[in-house]
């Protein structure tokens, strides 16, 4: 035999050669496999499990692939927590993978010692040597659930946080999107759920601010301006869904939160406040008002004249008080009754309102009202006193019954004009009392001036 041919005969056969390299690759990759940080395993068509890697009995504490394989559906519990058989579901999703290429989805497996792992699984669809199975991945969700839990503690707390708040408190990030809202702004605002609250928000304020802005406009710039300039307090108009307004004082808190910027909205209800000075300035008018006729009361008259008087000789300037007194009113409570007295009282205010507007009166005695006009002149006051005699006596008074009464007045004018030492109030009442009864005296209705 040559050389050559028993050189030949001494290397290995081709097909060893390839069993080997074939034994070489399966190896290498048998190494890969089970160097995957996930426990992977096979299922073909019928839901076996093939193989799976060295992550597979190292997650659930078991001592071979083998076991696993062996013990596969001893690994989950009876019913997954979507309250379906683990073994129909875990076929339904086999199923969709070989259809689909590719499905996620989480699942409760049982470890060896008991304890229970929520998992994501991945089912991949694979083609090796004509044939298509799934390579499962499997994902420990047990951190993910303890940082989920804690979030949602942190949430819980918050929201208890945010519904405890006496005030009404929402969130909003930069693009003027809600993110929270607390249990009293929809106790405010008569919403059910936050949901509501978020698609309705623009229905909550009136379409324009008192002070004629629109108030989706305005509501974007003082966001904006809060992010810019920091903490902002301003009052607001918001309404219910039902149109009933409500008066608030919101303040703005600008504050990062993982790197986004949000706005802290509290929205403070001054309805009640309002309510109450609303009953300050009615216990103060039944105070200061003669409950009759509606102008003020001699206690309240005496008070505004001695600021007045104080404040007029401090300045240098005149002051002016009329004294009116309707005449012959005796005449008509004794002939009408005191009931048509009380009518004729009323409607003497009203027309002496009617030329004197804002200007302060007030009853001083039983038919006789007073007029305090600061910063006005002898000469002007008597013009006044004559234009509301003239009111007075335009028309006869129109009282119950149909019956029509002429009335008239008299008028004393005082007036200070040249401040000589210390004048009192009741000088110039005195003297303002002095022109109404030389009015009296020379045949009523008429004006009479008198000076200090």
């Amino acid at each position: 035999m040559s050389e050559k041919n028993t050189k030949l005969n001494t290397e290995p056969p081709l097909y060893d050669i390839l069993l080997k390299e074939l034994q070489e690759a399966d190896n290498r990759l048998r190494a890969i496999f089970d160097s995957i940080p996930f426990p992977c395993y096979f299922r073909d068509r019928t839901h076996n499990i093939l193989d799976c890697n060295q992550g597979c009995p190292d997650f659930f504490g078991l001592k071979s692939k083998q076991e696993y394989i062996d013990n596969f559906f001893d690994l989950s519990p009876k019913f997954q927590l979507c309250g379906k058989e683990s073994i129909k579901k875990s076929e339904e999703m086999t199923l969709e993978a070989f259809k689909i290429g590719r499905v996620c989805f989480e699942w409760l497996h049982i470890h060896k010692n008991g304890e229970f792992i929520p998992a994501e699984v991945t089912l991949v669809r694979v083609h090796w040597q004509n044939d298509t199975y799934v390579l499962a991945t499997l994902r420990d969700l047990r951190e993910t659930y303890k940082l989920r839990e804690a979030e949602q503690i942190i949430k819980e707390r918050l929201q208890l946080m945010l519904d405890s708040s006496p005030m009404a408190c929402v969130i909003y990030d930069e693009n003027f999107t809600i993110l929270e809202v607390n249990r009293e702004a929809l106790r405010l605002f008569e919403l059910k759920n936050k949901q509501e609250y978020i698609d309705r928000f623009f229905e909550l304020s009136p379409e324009y601010q008192p002070d004629g802005r629109l108030s989706v406009e305005k509501i974007k710039e003082l966001i904006e301006a809060s992010f810019e300039n920091g903490r902002m307090n301003f009052g607001w108009l918001h309404q219910t869904l039902g149109g009933k307004l409500i008066h608030c004082e919101k303040t703005f808190e600008p504050v990062t939160l993982e790197g986004r910027k949000m706005i802290i909205s509290y929205t403070r209800d001054l309805r009640e406040i309002n309510n109450a000075l609303e009953m300050v300035d009615y216990l103060k008018k039944l105070a200061y008002m003669d409950p009759l006729t509606g102008a003020y009361n001699r206690r309240y008259f005496m008070e505004e004249a001695d600021k007045a008087l104080h404040a007029t000789i401090e300045a240098g300037q005149e002051l002016s008080l009329i004294m009116v007194d309707i005449d012959f009113f005796k005449v008509v409570n004794d002939t009408y009754g005191h009931d048509i007295g009380d009518e004729v009282l009323k409607i003497l205010v009203k027309r002496m309102q009617r030329v004197l507007h804002n200007i302060l009166i007030a009853r001083y005695g039983g038919e006789e009202f007073v007029i305090l006009l600061p910063n006005i002149s002898n000469k002007n006051a008597i013009d006044i006193a004559w234009r509301v005699q003239k009111n007075i006596t335009s028309t006869k008074f129109s009282v119950s019954g149909g019956i029509k009464i002429p009335i008239t007045a008299s008028f004393g004018v005082s007036s200070l004009i040249e401040i000589d030492g210390i004048l009192s109030l009741s000088d110039i009442l005195k003297n303002a009392d002095k022109a109404l009864y030389q009015a009296k005296a020379s045949g009523r209705n008429t004006v009479v001036s008198g000076c200090c």
